[in-house]
């Protein structure tokens, strides 16, 4: 009769958990690997992100600065319309300076790769998330504004300027020219449109600046 033999079930138990053990930890330690490298990855675009919006700020003060100097001239050319002692030199000199119509350019290089990556998922802190996509999106909002700035400017302002004044030789014309009803509603048009924009820049320089201000001290 042959022998029974006895299983060693304990033995069986703790070879069975070593390896459940076993493939657990390589489990986790492979999931850390790609957390870390995830990790990685956003970190350096959100590097990225704030040396392009440490630029932007520096292009939305620049503008800013332009645009309120442009607006002064623009009230200056104004203020000689409604004059009747303004001679047509000082007309001529204002309506000349108010063709100075800045470009603020942005960059958004850094937040196209994060979006068009889909690395944008790996953000964890959702506030920081939603911080960065509030931001560009008020970039796009800003240019719209921007935009439509140059659509009075060329269509309206320096349609005009083209249709009356000299530009090659900016000689003096007849003062009519200067404050005729049709220039003016321009002029005021112009100032309207500008005004706007430089609105948005100032909301968007102090959004920006909160952004720097919040995530460059995260980083540091």
């Amino acid at each position: 009769m042959a022998k029974k033999r006895n299983i060693d079930w304990l033995n069986h138990a703790l070879e069975f958990f070593v390896v459940i053990i076993g493939i657990l930890i390589a489990f986790q330690l492979n999931t850390c690997r790609d957390n870390n490298k995830e990790q990685k990855l956003i970190d350096k675009h959100i590097s990225n992100v704030l040396e392009e919006t440490t630029f932007n700020e520096k292009m939305f003060v620049s503008s800013i600065e332009s645009l309120e100097k442009l607006g002064s001239d623009i009230q200056q050319l104004q203020d000689l319309q409604a004059s009747e002692d303004a001679s047509a030199k000082d007309l001529n000199s204002y309506a000349f300076k108010a063709l100075n119509l800045p470009y603020l350019y942005l960059q958004k290089n850094a937040y196209n790769s994060l979006k068009g990556s889909n690395d944008i998922r790996f953000i964890k802190d959702f506030e920081q998330q939603s911080d960065i996509i509030e931001l560009y999106e008020n970039y796009i909002w800003t240019e719209g504004t921007q935009t439509a700035t140059f659509n009075t400017y060329d269509k309206r302002f320096f349609a005009y300027f083209m249709a009356h004044f000299d530009l090659t030789s900016s000689e003096i014309q007849p003062k009519e020219k200067y404050t005729s009803l049709e220039f003016k509603n321009i002029v005021s048009a112009y100032k309207y449109s500008l005004n706007r924009r430089l609105q948005r820049e100032k909301t968007n320089l102090e959004l920006v600046r909160k952004f720097n201000k919040t995530y460059n001290t995260t980083q540091q």
